[in-house]
């Protein structure tokens, strides 16, 4: 049996480093990993997000990306809108077109980050409210009430005492 030898010529002390391959070489070597199922399905994962990003649903998923990147409460409606070049209320109506509200998304965020932070036993209740931007710690109870359906402390007990 002949073997071919893959020949590789790589230049260095550049800013980028190329490897340049013939595509025959993808067809001698298969990777023993290679599974055509998760290929497939990871395929159409991508192509549902490729979809997602057009339009309006795209300005819904930058919102998310602005509220997840800031810290406290979130950025305002009218900050949010600047950074991403639109009015307010092209940017209402871009998020009411993808179904959603600025509120719903920072509401989502703030819940998701409660929930985190609740899972983690070295914050204090009051200190996780702060963290969230409630200057009062009722606010962050009532929040979590009508997240979870019960009281900031309780839910941690629920959430610790899951199985991991």
């Amino acid at each position: 049996m002949h073997r071919q030898k893959l020949v590789i010529r790589c230049q260095m002390r550049r800013w980028t480093t190329n490897l340049p391959m013939p595509s025959t070489y993808f067809e001698l070597v298969k990777c023993p990993m290679a599974d055509p199922v998760t290929y497939n399905d990871s395929m159409r994962t991508l192509e549902a997000l490729e979809r997602r990003l057009d339009g309006d649903a795209y300005v819904a998923a930058r919102v998310e990306q602005l509220i997840a990147a800031s810290r406290g409460s979130g950025p305002s409606l009218a900050e949010a809108a600047a950074r991403l070049h639109l009015s307010c209320r092209t940017l209402i109506r871009r998020l009411r077109g993808a179904g959603t509200t600025f509120h719903e998304l920072l509401d989502t965020q703030q819940r998701d980050r409660a929930e985190t932070l609740l899972a983690n036993p070295d914050f204090d209740i009051t200190e996780i409210g702060h963290r969230l931007g409630y200057r009062d710690p009722a606010n962050f109870g009532r929040a979590a009430r009508r997240w979870f359906g019960m009281a900031p402390g309780r839910y941690r007990r629920l959430l610790t005492q899951r199985p991991a």
